[in-house]
């Protein structure tokens, strides 16, 4: 990579998958691992998470890894920030999962596993999590859940460190086509250094579901057609906030709604705020308006000999008589609003009765 950075006299472009929260393209990896190497080196192991380390030490790990990568704004914008956060979550907890099965290891091979970190873990921070953290009741609990947990799982990946949103971003630059759910499944789960077999029967069978689904929902006579993420929810299941097959941490709730109803909501959302900003600058500008012809009022008032406070007065009077019949017309509106809502209830009440 230094090679690359010295070739192009400025840090390596990366990409990221806004949608996703994902560094994807074809250095994807490399920026994971130059991640993964200054969290080695320079973040303190505590039983915490990323965000929670202080944040000048966060910020000079992304500082070393940005004088290689170009990785954007990652102090202004929030999508950088957040993707490269999470990333880092993930290599901080791969450390600390390293680290802990060396600490195992070590407990069957030597007599003091707490004279044996792995490099480069501080002797300190190595010892603090034997005493405060791996060997409390608490943390042994926690273990035997995640063993149990690890045990149900009922097929892994081949994808290894990379993220399935990057393989699917290099895909779609080298054919030019966007992979299907199912076209992503069986990229992942097959063995393609081993003639191309799944990894095993489980995963087959789920690819199989999810080709039939997808076949089903591209019927003509479907009218709302399930998303692919909702197809993956329902053959795949979902973990957490984390769709399967997308690498995708957002919410699954909003896609109870069909992508073309979300667009149609926004839209009238969009044009409500327009209107309210058009009305805004109209009443503003009718204000603007009453104040020059209140203030000539005055002038002309005073050249013909009469009192201005009596014009005054009289324009306090109009600007009432004004606001009272706004008012009217609002009741006036409200109590046609209820002799429509009082109508539309009897009408009802007949259809429940004929019915």
């Amino acid at each position: 990579m230094d090679k690359v950075r010295k070739e192009l006299g400025k840090p390596i472009p990366v990409e990221i998958d806004r949608v996703s929260r994902k560094l994807v393209g074809v250095h994807s990896t490399a920026v994971a691992a130059a991640l993964g190497e200054q969290i080695r080196d320079h973040a303190p192991v505590r039983d915490i998470r990323w965000k929670s380390i202080d944040f000048g030490i966060r910020e000079s790990i992304i500082v070393r890894v940005g004088q290689t990568f170009d990785i954007g704004d990652y102090k202004n914008d929030i999508e950088v920030k957040e993707t490269i956060d999470l990333k880092c979550q993930d290599l901080y907890k791969e450390w600390k999962t390293n680290l802990y099965n060396h600490y195992l290891a070590m407990k069957e091979k030597v007599a003091d596993p707490k004279n044996h970190a792995l490099y480069p873990c501080k002797p300190e921070d190595w010892i603090s999590m034997i005493d405060n953290v791996w060997e409390t009741e608490e943390w042994k609990a926690k273990s035997d859940r995640g063993k149990y947990a690890r045990s149900k799982v009922k097929f892994n990946h081949t994808s290894g460190s990379r993220s399935f949103a990057s393989r699917a971003s290099m895909i779609l630059k080298k054919n030019g086509k966007k992979q299907n759910i199912a076209e992503k499944f069986e990229m992942t789960h097959k063995r393609h250094r081993h003639g191309g077999e799944w990894i095993n029967d489980k995963a087959k069978e789920r690819h199989a579901q999810l080709e039939a689904r997808l076949k089903e929902q591209s019927q003509p006579d479907i009218t709302n057609p399930l998303s692919e993420e909702q197809i993956s929810i329902d053959v795949l299941g979902k973990r957490s906030v984390y769709v399967k097959e997308y690498g995708s941490r957002r919410s699954t709730i909003s896609l109870s709604k069909p992508p073309e109803e979300v667009a149609d909501l926004q839209q009238k959302l969009d044009d409500q705020a327009k209107t309210l900003t058009k009305n805004s600058r109209t009443l503003a500008k009718y204000s603007r308006t009453m104040t020059v012809v209140q203030g000539l009022l005055q002038v002309l008032a005073a050249k013909a000999g009469i009192d201005p406070v009596e014009v005054q007065d009289l324009i306090d009077g109009s600007n009432a008589v004004e606001g009272t019949s706004s008012e009217e017309d609002g009741v006036a509106s409200t109590s046609s609003e209820e002799d429509d809502a009082a109508s539309t209830s009897d009408e009802e009440d007949d259809a429940t009765s004929t019915g």
